[in-house]
């Protein structure tokens, strides 16, 4: 199965646990570098992915939303509140994407925020990000439920980035026994967390 690694680390790897007790004889390989996986090639059975596939034998359904917000550090926070710049972006330091991943919507609206300006830090994960903006470097867009798990403060949530959530299996493999088991656990754990995901 392949998924995004903050879905892996912060929503499926702690629900594995249940999986293992309901389905003992099932080995779950998961993959979280997505950017390689392509369901199309046979890289994967099944994905939990943010982005509709626009080819490929497959089947899809919707589960849910990502919701993101832009969030730093409580002391950044503070400090930004006091500043005479807090309504808008113009002194804030900026964490984002590097190049490989500026197709992502996260990294296009921070693009747009810095018209041009270099941010404090690119990185290439979720995690980094999160650790840089723990660390009080400045403000980076995050899924909600990532960053409140982690303690950071939500600056604002009107980005216009939440990325739809999709279950997508190869038409081949649906009837398979091990993966509607995998299936129908992922789509029940994204449902149960709807609300967390979203940040609604």
């Amino acid at each position: 199965m392949a998924t995004a690694e903050n879905l892996a680390t912060e929503l499926i790897l702690p629900a594995l646990p249940e999986f293992r007790r309901l389905h003992p004889g099932i080995t779950l390989e998961l993959v979280t570098d997505i950017t390689t996986v392509n369901l199309h090639r046979r890289d994967a059975d099944l994905a939990i992915r943010m982005v509709k596939p626009e080819r490929g034998h497959v089947t899809l359904r919707r589960l849910g939303t990502l919701g993101y917000g832009l969030y730093g550090s409580v002391d950044y926070a503070a400090q930004r509140k006091s500043s005479p710049d807090a309504g808008d972006y113009d002194s804030d330091a900026f964490i984002t994407w590097g190049e490989m991943q500026s197709h992502l919507p996260a990294a296009q609206w921070s693009e747009r925020i810095l018209q041009g300006r270099e941010p404090a830090l690119t990185t290439t994960s979720v995690s980094t990000q999160v650790a840089a903006a723990r660390a009080g470097l400045g403000l980076a867009v995050l899924p909600h439920f990532v960053a409140l798990n982690a303690g950071l403060v939500c600056v604002t949530s009107a980005l216009g980035v939440d990325q739809p959530i999709y279950l997508v299996i190869q038409t081949d493999v649906t009837q398979s026994g091990r993966i509607r088991a995998v299936a129908d656990f992922m789509a029940d754990l994204v449902t149960r967390n709807r609300t967390r995901l979203s940040g609604s």
